[in-house]
């Protein structure tokens, strides 16, 4: 059984998108975001039941967030902390909380912090072990996301599933670039497409994409281990990649190559201040709309 290290920064709402675009370009994508702006949402909806633990409520009233991510307690990860660290003085004075914890223990606490959101308009994530009664025109994706990928509640994956509900129309294919908890490949699926292709780099993020298939009664979805411009030559209808922009970068010398003439290629994972690069790198694409929350970017485009 490993033993993991939780790292935890206490930080005021207007800085956790910053201190998520340092972590994501680190490497640390594996993140636990208790934005106030999420707590907001879910107290002003007459929908939701208030399950959070009552100091993130409180917190949530007076502007403070944190960010909570988990590596394995060995060396790299303290240099990799100490890199952090340094980056974080270039937004204030934030410390990093380190605690050693079991696996197991996680397993079995981490889930009173999971809670039921909605993605978009009518797509509500709903932890999987709980039973929600849906409303008329909802569409429920039961997700169990686990200890090493998000959750779906991240900015990033909302402009994601925003630009797919816009886009679906008409497309029978998708490729799902990083498909980290299979989130996306699942609502694409739930959504009509036929032909699901997901692929992610991590072999757990493929493991736990097999098992939210499952999950949601989906057993039709080609998931594989690997690097999809090294895996296969598989062409779609829509490619969506919610990544870094440093990999974003990488993928879109290439992606055209994945795109089915006339497709539509969404990237979403771009912090503003690399939107210009990342645009710059669309060659191939025709831009169709830039869509913007808070200060992260998605991109559609038609090749």
């Amino acid at each position: 059984m490993l033993n993991w290290i939780e790292f935890k920064i206490e930080c005021k709402e207007n800085d956790i998108d910053e201190i998520v675009a340092i972590l994501v370009s680190n490497g640390i994508e594996s993140l636990v975001i208790d934005d106030p702006r999420e707590f907001c949402f879910v107290m002003e909806s007459e929908r939701y039941e208030i399950r959070a633990e009552d100091e993130l409520v409180n917190k949530s009233k007076c502007g403070q967030g944190s960010i909570s991510f988990y590596l394995e307690d060995n060396k790299l990860a303290m240099g990799l902390i100490d890199e952090v660290n340094l980056k974080l003085k270039t937004i204030g004075n934030y410390e990093i909380k380190a605690q050693n914890i079991k696996e197991e223990d996680w397993a079995n606490n981490w889930k009173k912090y999971y809670k039921r959101f909605n993605v978009s308009k009518n797509i509500v994530i709903n932890p999987a072990w709980e039973e929600y009664e849906s409303l008329r025109d909802e569409l429920v994706i039961n997700l169990d996301p686990g200890m090493a990928f998000g959750n779906g509640s991240h900015t990033t994956t909302k402009l994601a599933v925003m630009l797919i509900e816009k886009y679906v129309e008409g497309a029978t294919s998708i490729i799902d670039v990083g498909s980290g908890s299979g989130i996306l490949s699942i609502i694409a699926k739930k959504l009509g497409i036929h032909d699901v292709f997901s692929v992610d780099i991590e072999e757990k993020a493929v493991e736990s994409t097999n098992k939210n298939c499952k999950i949601n009664d989906i057993d039709d979805i080609e998931i594989i281990h690997g690097n999809l411009l090294e895996m296969t030559n598989k062409k779609a209808d829509i490619v969506v990649a919610n990544i870094v922009a440093n990999v974003l970068l990488v993928l879109n010398k290439d992606i055209h190559n994945h795109v089915n003439e006339g497709g539509i290629y969404i990237l979403s994972g771009i912090y503003y201040e690399r939107l210009d690069e990342v645009k710059e790198s669309l060659k191939e694409f025709e831009i169709l709309e830039i869509v913007e929350m808070g200060e992260w970017r998605a991109i559609a485009c038609r090749r």
